[in-house]
């Protein structure tokens, strides 16, 4: 199991999941009050250093990736420790730079990656003049604030082949897929159903491993889906975990799920290709165990179909309250006269 625990849990930020949702409000602040917080995660001092999970990425063109999946801290006790990204950032300089600011060489998706966002490389990326030869190679680095020098740097190469990507994450890698079900909602993802992008998935250490949301669990981390509809969590450990779909991308118009609902869980038999997201105290979470620190399992998906409100129209028409229910028929001078 982790060796130690990760961030701190800001019970103020775990509310803003809830704003909206159908839990009682006495469930949600029982549960904010019982989640477990854990203790801090260093991104500076001594046993702070991070590292690069690899020291060449090599992208082929239409690949997308997050940056902070291939980096973990360099200190081998602190294996499956979150990253406190508020104390680390990234930052491209002229080759051999030691100061991360002194010597700006572009702003090759900076914004991206310190954002924790996806980015898709293309031929662009690989034109002449491109990265810091000139050739489509990125050197990027990774420092901490308040420190000399920098921690590690990776190069990002662009071509038109690339790697397996997943051997380049941090050994660890839980994921992958939130989509749009809407076009057969039957639990199982089709080819004419699309991926959805900007949706926020959070993970929890199940810590009393009972497989629900509950004030046992740990707050580990957040990510957002790709445009794509791709997800990744890198770096973990052998543990039991759950992911989970918040209420926060439900509420309003403009949220990424905005009138949908899960869809069929654990259709088909093929775990690769159903949605494992169930109801729970934090929108559609999904259980599951890593039984080994390199563990991969891309299996842990969300399908949602998009469920409008019904207007009413259809029950409230002029056929159940017109006047062949209350005409001449029943009060008239036939059944009267005479």
């Amino acid at each position: 199991m982790r060796k130690a625990k990760k961030d701190v849990f800001e019970a103020s930020g775990l509310m803003r999941f809830f704003v909206g949702s159908f839990v009682p409000l006495a469930a949600v602040a029982a549960l904010v009050l019982l989640l477990a917080p854990a203790p801090a995660a260093l991104a500076g001092g001594d046993d702070g250093e991070l590292e690069f999970c690899t020291y060449n990425l090599d992208l082929a063109f239409g690949q997308s990736f997050n940056i902070r999946n291939f980096v973990r801290f360099k200190d081998g006790d602190r294996e499956g420790d979150r990253v406190d990204w508020s104390q680390a950032f990234f930052t491209y300089t002229d080759a051999e730079a030691d100061d991360p600011v002194s010597a700006p060489k572009a702003n090759w998706h900076l914004s991206d990656f310190n954002a924790g966002a996806f980015v898709e490389v293309g031929p662009g990326d690989a034109e002449s003049g491109t990265g810091n030869h000139g050739d489509g190679r990125f050197r990027i680095y990774l420092a901490r604030p308040g420190q000399d020098k920098f921690d590690d740097h990776m190069t990002i190469r662009v071509s038109e082949e690339g790697d397996d990507i997943f051997d380049a994450m941090c050994p660890g890698v839980v994921g992958d897929f939130v989509w749009d079900d809407s076009a057969a909602p039957d639990g199982l993802q089709e080819a004419i159903e699309p991926g959805i992008g900007g949706v926020n998935v959070i993970l929890l250490e199940d810590a009393n491993g009972d497989g629900a949301v509950d004030g046992g669990d740990i707050y580990l981390d957040q990510t957002y889906t790709s445009p794509d509809g791709r997800y990744y969590f890198a770096g973990l450990v052998a543990g039991d975990y759950l992911a989970a779909v918040a209420d926060r991308n439900f509420l309003f118009p403009g949220d990424p799920l905005y009138q949908f609902v899960p869809t069929l869980a654990f259709q088909g038999g093929d775990p690769s290709a159903d949605s494992n997201g169930q109801a729970s105290l934090l929108g559609s979470a999904a259980a599951f165990t890593l039984e080994e620190d390199d563990s991969v399992d891309l299996t842990v998906d969300f399908g949602f179909v998009f469920s409008p409100p019904d207007d009413g129209d259809d029950d409230t028409g002029d056929d159940d309250t017109g006047d062949d229910d209350t005409g001449d028929q029943d009060t008239g001078d036939n059944d009267t006269g005479g």
